[in-house]
């Protein structure tokens, strides 16, 4: 059952553990982490335990490459006077591949030597002391950690239920439990472990969108310990592990703890620049979300600061960045609507004043309670922010506004409406006497103010209208009773 959760064939799986008896044979009360299993297995497995050529070049090529990969790049450990000998075992490894191309018998005389030739610079190779200094023991692998934590991550696919790949294996505790005898073999410690963990799960749920595998994820996040909960000697070899990726500004370095919270973070932080479109449906995964971004945020802060530039101070800010980034994506396609559709028959300001409202509803009772657990003032950033969106289109108009007309009557009604619904949330967030010092901060529609002006510039205007209605009824009265006199007023 194992080979089939590793993903491993069965006959792989016998000639392996076939190697692995051959390669301990005499070697009876030694350390079985000690043996350099790669080597091993070209030793011990010939290629009349294949069923073609084809498969043995191919396997014996992922030896050789692992012995490369564990041997000799990414040290952790420079080479110093074993630059030359490093040299030697690039060059048997390349002898190894070509000896399959040569004739039969000549070609296994090469691979023969090449192996015994191989054994001799290998072994004191995989024993260079790399962590030494901070374990006490002599390690007898990689000392780059690359490769091991490829192998680990490979190693916790195991967890998955091959018929269901939304879900843990029944088994997944034993699993667990049995990959941590590797541990000292591939140098893995506790946050390492997590950490890798956390990465799995999330990548699993990436593929099959379960709800699930994300959860999980949060729980292996929230086991990965802070800098000062972990032992000197685990700070110290943390601090040893280095990654370059390479991107459009160029390379950059990350530690072992960035190359991989950093790509779980940018996802879940682009889901929540624009929550409206990503959450619409999904409030749990929302909720799911926010916790992934805030707990990958604590263990990068603690990172080297020159890499996290982009990180800010609180998660309030934090949470302020998705509110402004997702209201402005919302009401930009608000807009966009606006532009294609037909609103002849209604100002367009007045419909965009209750589409705004429509928006700061729906944020304020589906977001907004998921956010203000992390930032009680959430719901005031939103609407303020809304208030200040809709100010800059309003302001043109209001400028512009010198008489009644029929647009003003339609959209000072629906501005003022916004206005006060915006004033009530901030009051209802936060109670009045702190509402007062965050409605001071906005900038005010006017509305009442502009239309009183209006209203007395369209009452004057009616007034002397009414004056001149007066004055030419007067007139035609006086020339009825004085039609003589006419010619006087003419």
């Amino acid at each position: 059952m194992k080979w089939l959760l590793t993903q491993i064939s069965e006959g792989m799986d016998i000639r392996t553990r076939q190697g692995l008896l051959n390669g301990l044979a005499g070697k009876v009360g030694k350390r079985m982490d000690t043996l350099l299993i790669p080597l091993e297995l070209l030793c011990c497995i010939s290629r009349t335990e294949f069923s073609d050529k084809k498969t043995y070049i191919r396997w014996q090529k992922r030896q050789l490459n692992m012995l490369e990969e564990g041997l000799i790049n990414h040290p952790a450990v420079g080479f110093g006077e074993s630059g030359r000998k490093a040299s030697e075992l690039s060059i048997l490894l390349a002898k190894i591949e070509e000896s399959e191309s040569l004739p039969s018998s000549t070609g296994e005389l090469q691979r023969t030597e090449c192996l015994r030739s191989l054994r001799e610079i290998a072994i004191p190779f995989a024993e260079r002391p790399a962590r030494g200094d901070l374990t006490g023991e002599v390690c007898h692998w990689a000392d780059g950690y690359h490769l091991n934590v490829r192998i680990y991550e490979k190693l916790l696919l195991s967890v998955f239920d091959i018929l269901d790949e939304g879900k843990l294996t029944e088994e997944v505790e034993e699993i667990l439990e049995l990959l941590k005898s590797t541990w000292r073999v591939l140098g893995i410690t506790e946050t390492m472990h997590y950490t890798c963990y956390a990465w799995v799960l999330f990548r699993q749920y990436a593929s099959t969108s379960e709800q699930g595998m994300l959860q999980h994820a949060i729980d292996q996040l929230k086991k990965i310990p802070l800098k000062e909960q972990r032992g000197p000697q685990e700070r110290l070899h943390l601090k040893s592990l280095h990654s370059k990726v390479e991107g459009q500004e160029g390379s950059r370095n990350l530690t072992f703890l960035q190359s991989f919270l950093l790509p779980i973070q940018k996802w879940a932080e682009k889901q929540l620049g624009d929550y409206h479109v990503h959450f619409a449906e999904g409030l749990l995964m929302m909720e799911n979300v926010v916790s992934v971004a805030m707990l990958s945020r604590r263990l990068l802060l603690e990172e080297p600061e020159a890499a996290m530039q982009s990180i800010c101070v609180t998660d309030r800010d934090q949470i302020e960045l998705y509110i402004s980034s997702s209201i402005k994506n919302s009401f930009a396609r608000v807009l966009q609507a606006f532009d294609k559709s037909d609103t002849r028959h209604e100002h367009p300001l007045a419909l965009l004043a209750v589409e705004t409202t429509k928006l700061l509803r729906k944020d304020s009772t589906m977001f907004m309670p998921i956010l203000s657990k992390r930032h009680p003032q959430a719901t005031i950033v939103s609407a303020s922010l809304l208030h200040k969106l809709y100010g800059h289109k309003l302001k043109p108009f209001l400028d512009g506004a010198e008489h009644l007309t029929e647009d003003v009557a339609s959209v000072f009604p629906a501005a003022d409406s916004l206005e006060q619904y915006i004033i009530s949330l901030i009051t209802s967030a936060c109670g009045e006497e702190t509402a007062a010092v965050y409605c001071r901060k906005l900038v005010p529609y006017q509305i009442e103010s502009i239309s009183g002006t209006l209203v007395m510039r369209w009452l004057n205007s009616q007034l002397g209208r009414i004056l001149g209605w007066v004055e030419r009824a007067t007139l035609q009265e006086v020339l009825k009773v004085f039609p003589c006199d006419s010619a006087m007023f003419t």
